[in-house]
This record gives structure tokens, sequence and C-alpha cells, in this order.
């Protein structure tokens, strides 16, 4: 496996480790036991800040150069951007309610809850669909120079939860991950 297809799947590894994070603290939220806001906005933040800045752009134009390539790809590749959309307006929607929950302002349970599991199951869905057509795709078609150019559109970015030091910001997120990773 190419390094770069190899990094957006470790990113993926990643983000469903959060994401299992998140589902199994509403599977207790969804038995009425109270749930850890602040983690969930952490998550939330997190989750608004590195894969829709950082790692979806980068697939974007993965995507892109793979409908150069192979324009069989089209429907699958605007398919797949438009999630990146939906998924942005989503983790935003959750984002600001748990602001909203945080600020003590009064929002239904249900709503919480059907904002999280909305996003929750729609990057599910999509990282699958991307590990299963799209990335094996790229990593067939793309070659350096290919890589390269993407590159070069892109500043660096270091994953500021899963990268050589997780930033103080997300101290406490990474230490429920830990703990989660010995359960």
């Amino acid at each position: 496996m190419t390094l770069k297809v190899a990094a957006l799947n470790t990113d993926h590894r990643h983000f469903a480790r959060i994401l299992r994070l998140m589902s199994a603290r509403f599977d207790a939220f969804h038995r009425g036991e109270d749930i850890d806001y602040e983690l969930i906005r952490d998550a939330m933040f997190y989750m608004t800040q590195y894969p829709d800045r950082v790692h979806h752009p980068r697939e974007d134009l993965v995507f892109k150069r793979l409908v150069e390539l192979a324009p069989e790809t089209r429907d699958a590749v605007e398919a797949q951007l438009a999630e990146h959309e939906e998924l942005i307006r989503s983790g935003a929607a959750l984002h600001e309610t748990l602001e909203q929950v945080l600020s003590d302002e009064p929002v239904p349970r249900d709503r919480v809850e059907a904002t999280a599991r909305n996003y929750i199951e729609l990057l599910r869905e999509h990282m699958i669909r991307e590990e299963a057509h799209l990335l094996p795709m790229a990593e067939r078609l793309l070659g350096d120079a290919d890589w390269t150019a993407i590159d070069a559109e892109l500043d660096a970015h270091v994953d500021p939860i899963f990268g050589d030091h997780g930033e103080q910001r997300y101290r406490n997120l990474i230490d429920h991950l830990k703990v989660n990773d010995e359960d």
C-alpha cells in the first residue's frame, strides 16, 4: 500500500476510535445515564478541525485526480465529495448542539442523541465506502507525480491527537481513548 493511502486509512482508524468512544457514551445516554458533554465536545472540536480541514481536503484532491485518470469514477467521487460537505454540516450541527447544552440552553435529550447518531453513522458509512472503492483505486492509479502535486497544494499538518505529541487541548480525550483501548 502506498504510504499516502496508508496515511488516509490510518486517519480513518483514528476517527473510528473516536466514533466508538462517542457511540458508547451515547448508548449510555440513551439508557438515561449522564454524559460527559465536555468530552464529547472535545471530540467534535477535533472532528470539525482535523478531518474537516485537513483529511477531507486531501481526499478531495485525491478523488478529483482519480476522476482525471479514471473518468468512470466521476459519479462515485461526486457522491463522496458531497458527503464531505454533509459531514461538515452534520459535525457543525452536533458541535453547536453540544455548545448549547454546555451553555445551559434547554436542548431535548432526543435531539442531542439524534444529532450525534446521525453524525456517527454518516461518517462510519462514508469511511467504509471510501476504503472499499475509491482509496484502493487511488492506490492503483495515482503515481508519485500525482501525490507530489497533491502534497504541493496542501500545508503539512500533524494530527493534534494521534500525532507524535498530543496537544494539551485534547488531553482529556486522549486519556479517555487510552482507557478505552485497555478495555
